[in-house]
C-alpha cells in the first residue's frame, strides 16, 4: 500500500509539473582579469558587456590549460594541442600564454566547423612573434581563407612576410579579400590584435587604435569552403605556423565598439605578472645534474631524468600502490601522487660530494605521523640525509639526521616550492617559496636513492611531487626566484595531442561509438572506409585496450578482414602501428596484408612465441627479417616502417615501444614496393598466413596504416598517445578541495576500486557491495571503468552518518540506459520505504525524474525532454534550500522550488536499483558522486567536462 502511495504521488506531480514547467534562464558572468597590483588580479565592474556575443575565449591560463585548451566562454569550443608538451606555457599579457614553434605546433578547436559564421564578428588576441619573419604567420584562422583554386570561407588574422599585421577575409563568392596594417611588426614584442568586419567594413586594431580599414567587395561572408576548421596558431592544412606566444583570444558574433577594444588592449597593457622582473621565465640548466620532471612524456615504464646525465628514476609501486598514470596536475606540468604506503622512485645519483643545490614542488595531503620517526623522504638516502617531511609538518634538509636545516609548521593541501643549498663547506641554506627559513652547517656528501618515499624504513611522502632538480653548485637568490616564479605560474599539464591523419589510409580504434556489433563491423575512422569485418569475434570480445577499447583474440580463429587497402597498392614507403597485449611469452600477435594461401605477398608483423618480431615485406617471393629478445607481456607499442628505396635490412623496421630497434637479416631480399593489383591480399587483424595460418593470442588495440614514411617524432607521438593515455583511471581525490570539498561518496567504478566490491573514493568509508554481479561485469565507461546492470543486479552501501544529509545536496551520475525500463540510479528506498529522501531515475516514459522530499512535502522534477537510450548522459541533481535543478550534460535543464530540511531514513543507500520494487537500472551507471551541499553551475560544468 505504502508503495502505492508512492507511485499515485509520483504520477499526480508529473502531470502538475509537465502543466507548470518554469525556465530559469540564468545570465553567466565571467570575471575578467583588468590589473595586477602587489599579486592581486582586481576584477573590474564595467567590462561586463565584453561577454555579449563572446563565442570563444582562450585565456591560455594554467588553470585552463590542463588536459587541453579550456574555453572560458561558457559555450565548450575547448582547443586540443598539437605538437607541444606540458612546459609549453611562458609568461603572457594576461597570465600565461602558450608558445609555439613554428614548425607543427597549433590548437584546433573545432574540425570541420567554424564557431563564427554571421557576416559580422571580432576577433582579439595578444601576440609576440619570435621568429619565421619572412613567412606568414597565422595567430588565429575560422576557415580556411587562402590559396587559389577556391573553396575557401572564414577569415584569419596574423602577420604577413613583410611585418604587417593583416586580416584575409572571404566574401560574396569565394573572394579573399586582403586588410593590412599600416604599422608594422617586431619580433620579441607583444601586441594586440583586433580584426573586425561590420558590413563591408574591414578593420585592423593594433594596441587598441584603429590602423586600417578597408572596403570589402560585399558584406555577405563565404562560409561554405572545404577546411571549415578554427585552429590559433596555423592556417587550414597546416600552413603558416605561428612561431612564437599567443595569449587571451577571444572572438566575438558581433561588432565591438571601439571603446571596448580600448578595454581589451588595456586589460593587458596594464597587467603585471606578479613574477619578480628579474626572475627568468626559463630556469637556469647551468650545473644540472638531475631533473625528473614528473610529466606523462616522461613517465611511460620510469621516470626519465631531462637533465641528460641518465640518472632515470624507477617507479616502484606496490599492491597497495598506484600505477604511472597516477599524475596529477602539477607546478608546472604534472605532478607525480604518492600514496604514503608504498609507493617511491628509485635513483642512483647523482652523488652530491661538495656544492650542490636540491629544489623541488611537494603537495603534502597528510601529516608525517604515518612515517617510522615522523620522517618522510622526499629526496633523500635512505635513512640518513637529503629532504624530509618531518615532525609538525615542518621541511628538513638532514645531513645523517643531526646536522639539518629546519622550516616552521606548514599546511596540508598546498603546494611549496623547496630549495637547499650547500656550498664547498658544508654551509646549507633552506629556501621555502623564495625565503630563507633556516641555516645549518657541517653538512655533509651524500649520493640519493629515493625520491617520494622510503618504503624499506616505513618513511614514505603522502602527497605530489613535482620538477625535482639537483645541481652541482650553489644556486644565486635570483636563480631560486627563477625557479619558484617558473612554478608558482605555470600550471599547465598534460596538453593532448590529436591523431596524425596525413597519410592515414586505415585506423581501426576498436572503441564502442566505431564498432557495430549488429553488422559485426569495425569502422576505419580514417575516411578510408576500408571496413572491418568479423564472423568470429563477439561482443565479449571488446575489452579495456591501451586506449579506450581493444578487441581480445582468442588464438583459434578470431580476426578483422579489412579488406584490399587500395591505398598500399605499388606504394614503395609504409607504415603499420598498433598496440599488442600479450598475457604469456608464448602467445602470438599477427596482423598484415594476409593471403589465405602460400602466396608471398606479405605485408605486416608477427610477433612469434620464439621472443622474435618478424616484419614482413614480400611482393612475389618469401622475405621478411626480425628483431630478437622480446619476450615481454602487457601492452606494448610496436610499429612497422617500410621503405623500399633503403638497403635490404633497412627495408623494414621494428619500433618497439617508441624506440627503433636492431634488425637482424634472415637472408632475404625484401621488395622494393608494396604488391598491386590482382597480388595484393586483403589487411587482416589478428591473422597472418605463416604456413600454418597464425592466429593472434590476446589484445589489439588502435590499428591505422599509413602509405608514408613516418618521422620518428610521429612515431613517438604515436606510441606517447597510448603511453600516457589514462585508460581505467578516475581523477585522485583530495578531501576538502575543489570538487573534492562536500563529497561524501564516490564511486568510480574502476579497476583498481572493483576488488570484490565497489570502492568509495571519497574517504568516507561508504564501500559499495556488488549485488548478483562480480568484477568482470566492468565495461568501458566515460572516465575509465563503468559497472553494466542489467534488471536484476545492483550496488548497496550501508546506511551512514555521512550519508543522512539534512541541508543541501548533489547527486551525480554518468549513465547510459539501453532500456525503456523504469530503473533507480541513485536512491536511499526500498519497498517498505515512504520515505525516499532523495533520487535519481530513468522512468519507461523516456524522462529522468529527481526528487527531494523536505519536511515541506515531495518535490520531483522531470527532464524537458526524452533522453536518448544507448548513449552516455550525464545528470546533476542540485538541491540548495530554494530549489531542485536538474543538469543534463552540464547544462541546466529543469528546475522546480522545493524547501526545508531533508529527511532521512535508516535504510542503504542503492546504485542501480532498488531492493524489492523491482526498478532496477539497465544499463551503464559510472563516476556516482553524492555531496553535501550543492554544487555551482561552473562546479556541474567542470565535472562534465572531466568525462566529454
Amino acid at each position: 500500500m505504502a508503495e502505492e502511495k508512492i507511485q499515485l504521488s509520483r504520477s499526480r506531480m508529473r502531470k502538475k509539473i509537465l502543466s507548470v514547467v518554469f525556465l530559469l534562464i540564468l545570465n553567466s558572468i565571467l570575471l575578467i582579469p583588468y590589473s595586477v597590483s602587489a599579486g592581486t588580479l582586481n576584477k573590474p565592474s564595467n567590462l561586463l558587456v565584453l561577454n555579449t556575443g563572446l563565442v570563444g575565449w582562450w585565456t591560455m591560463d594554467g588553470k585552463n590549460t590542463i588536459n587541453n585548451i579550456s574555453d572560458s566562454s561558457g559555450q565548450g569550443n575547448t582547443g586540443y594541442l598539437f605538437g607541444q608538451i606540458s612546459t609549453t606555457t611562458s609568461l603572457g599579457k594576461i597570465g600565461q600564454a602558450v608558445n609555439f614553434d613554428g614548425v607543427d605546433d597549433y590548437v584546433s578547436v573545432s574540425s570541420g566547423s567554424m564557431l563564427v559564421t554571421s557576416d559580422d564578428w571580432t576577433a582579439s588576441t595578444w601576440i609576440r612573434s619570435t621568429g619565421n619573419a619572412g613567412n606568414y604567420r597565422v595567430a588565429f584562422a575560422n576557415g580556411d581563407a587562402v590559396g587559389g583554386g577556391g573553396g575557401r570561407a572564414g577569415f584569419q588574422m596574423g602577420i604577413t612576410s613583410s611585418q604587417k599585421f593583416f586580416v584575409a577575409t572571404i566574401v560574396g563568392a569565394d573572394s579573399e579579400e586582403e586588410t593590412l596594417s599600416l604599422s608594422s611588426a617586431s619580433l620579441d614584442t607583444w601586441y594586440h590584435l583586433v580584426v573586425r568586419k561590420s558590413g563591408t567594413d574591414s578593420s585592423v586594431y593594433v594596441n587598441g587604435v584603429l590602423d586600417k580599414s578597408a572596403t570589402l567587395s560585399s558584406a555577405t561572408m563565404d562560409n561554405t569552403g572545404n577546411d571549415l576548421n578554427t585552429l590559433i596558431g596555423v592556417a587550414s592544412g597546416n600552413s603558416d605556423p605561428w612561431n612564437g606566444s599567443i595569449d587571451d583570444v577571444r572572438i566575438y558574433n558581433r561588432v565591438l565598439t571601439s571603446t571596448e577594444i580600448r578595454q581589451l588592449y588595456n586589460m593587458g597593457a596594464a597587467s603585471k605578472s606578479n613574477i619578480s622582473p628579474t626572475a627568468s621565465s626559463t630556469p637556469t640548466t647551468s650545473g644540472l645534474t638531475g631533473y625528473w620532471k614528473m610529466d606523462n612524456q616522461n613517465l611511460i615504464s620510469n621516470v626519465a631524468d631531462s637533465s641528460g646525465q641518465g640518472n632515470t628514476g624507477y617507479l616502484v609501486l606496490g599492491a597497495g600502490g598506484t600505477t604511472a598514470t597516477t599524475t596529477v596536475t602539477g607546478r608546472p606540468g604534472q605532478a607525480l601522487s604518492f600514496d604514503g604506503n608504498d609507493d617511491e622512485v628509485r635513483i642512483s645519483g647523482p652523488a652530491l660530494t661538495g656544492a650542490h643545490s636540491v629544489s623541488m614542488w611537494i603537495y603534502p595531503t597528510a601529516d608525517p605521523s604515518g612515517c617510522a620517526s615522523n620522517a618522510c623522504a622526499l629526496f633523500a638516502l635512505r635513512n640518513t640525509a637529503g629532504f624530509v617531511w618531518v615532525d609538525s609538518n615542518q621541511i628538513g634538509y638532514f645531513g645523517n639526521f643531526v646536522t639539518d636545516a629546519i622550516s616552521g609548521s606548514l599546511s596540508l593541501n598546498t603546494w611549496y616550492h623547496i630549495v637547499a643549498t650547500v656550498d664547498s663547506g658544508g654551509n646549507s641554506t633552506l629556501y621555502i617559496n623564495n625565503a630563507i627559513v633556516d641555516t645549518g652547517t657541517n653538512f655533509p656528501a651524500y649520493t640519493p636513492d629515493v625520491i617520494g618515499g622510503d618504503d624499506v624504513n616505513n618513511q614514505t611522502f603522502t602527497g605530489s611531487i613535482d620538477e625535482v632538480r639537483v645541481y652541482n653548485r650553489v644556486l644565486s637568490a635570483a636563480e631560486i626566484r627563477g625557479l619558484y616564479a617558473y612554478g608558482a605560474f605555470g600550471h599547465s599539464s598534460n596538453l593532448s595531442q590529436k591523431p596524425l591523419t596525413n597519410g592515414l589510409v586505415g585506423y581501426w580504434t576498436f572503441d564502442g561509438k566505431d564498432t557495430d556489433w549488429s553488422t559485426r563491423t569495425f569502422n576505419d575512422v580514417s575516411g578510408n572506409n576500408n571496413l572491418g569485418t568479423t564472423t568470429t569475434l563477439t561482443q565479449s570480445s571488446a575489452v579495456l585496450g591501451k586506449i579506450g577499447q581493444a578487441m581480445n583474440f582468442d588464438g583459434a580463429d578470431d580476426y578483422v578482414d579489412a579488406g584490399t587497402i587500395s591505398s598500399l597498392a605499388g606504394v614503395n614507403k609504409a607504415t603499420i602501428s598498433s598496440w599488442a597485449y600479450r598475457s604469456s611469452a608464448s602467445n602470438i600477435i599477427s596482423l598484415g596484408e594476409s593471403p589465405t594461401t602460400n602466396a608471398r605477398y606479405r605485408f605486416g608483423y608477427q610477433w612469434y612465441s620464439d621472443d622474435n618480431i618478424y616484419c614482413v615485406a614480400e611482393n612475389g617471393t618469401l622475405a621478411y627479417n626480425h628483431v630478437a629478445g622480446h619476450a615481454e607481456t602487457g601492452w606494448h607499442h610496436i610499429l612497422v616502417a617500410y621503405d623500399g628505396t633503403l638497403s635490404n635490412n633497412d627495408r623494414c623496421q621494428i619500433y618497439f615501444d617508441g624506440v627503433l630497434q636492431t634488425m637482424t637479416s634472415d637472408g632475404h631480399t625484401l621488395a622494393t614496393s608494396l604488391a598491386s593489383g590482382g597480388d595484393q591480399y586483403p589487411f587482416e587483424i589478428g591473422r597472418q598466413y605463416a604456413d600454418p595460418e597464425a592466429y593472434s593470442t590476446g589484445r589489439i588495440d588502435d590499428v591505422r596504416v599509413y602509405n608514408r614514411a613516418l618521422s620518428s617524432t610521429e612515431i613517438r607521438q604515436l606510441y606517447n598517445m597510448g603511453a600516457t593515455t589514462k585508460v581505467n583511471a578516475s581523477p585522485v581525490v583530495t578531501s576538502g578541495i575543489g570538487l573534492n570539498r562536500g563529497l561524501v561518496g564516490y564511486w568510480t567504478f574502476d579497476g583498481k576500486n572493483m576488488i570484490q566490491n565497489v570502492a568509495d573514493s571519497s574517504g568516507q568509508g561508504n564501500t559499495g557491495y556488488l549485488l548478483d554481479q562480480i568484477s568482470t561485469t566492468t565495461v568501458v565507461g566515460k572516465i575509465g571503468q563503468a559497472v553494466l546492470f542489467d534488471d536484476a543486479t545492483y550496488v548497496t552501501a550501508d546506511d551512514s552518518t555521512s550519508l543522512d544529509i539534512t541541508g543541501t545536496i548533489t547527486m551525480v551520475a554518468w549513465i547510459k540506459p539501453t532500456s525503456s525500463h523504469q530503473g533507480q540510479v541513485i536512491t536511499k528506498y526500498n519497498l517498505q520505504s515512504v520515505n525516499m529522501p532523495w533520487d535519481i531515475q530513468v522512468w519507461d516514459d523516456n524522462l529522468i525524474y529527481t526528487a527531494v522530499k523536505t519536511n515541506n512535502g515531495f518535490v520531483e522534477v522531470p527532464s524537458s525532454g526524452a533522453i536518448t537510450y544507448g548513449q552516455w548522459l550525464h545528470v546533476v541533481t542540485v538541491y540548495d534550500g530554494t530549489n531542485i535543478i536538474l543538469y543534463l550534460n552540464g547544462v541546466e535543464d529543469n528546475s522546480l522550488p522545493q524547501t526545508g530540511t531533508i529527511e532521512t531514513n535508516d535504510f542503504d543507500l542503492e546504485i542501480g536499483g532498488a531492493s524489492g520494487n523491482g526498478t532496477d537500472f539497465i544499463g551503464s551507471l559510472d563516476d556516482v558522486r553524492i555531496y553535501n551541499r550543492a554544487l555551482s553551475a561552473t562546479e556541474i560544468l567542470q565535472l562534465y567536462n572531466l568525462g566529454r
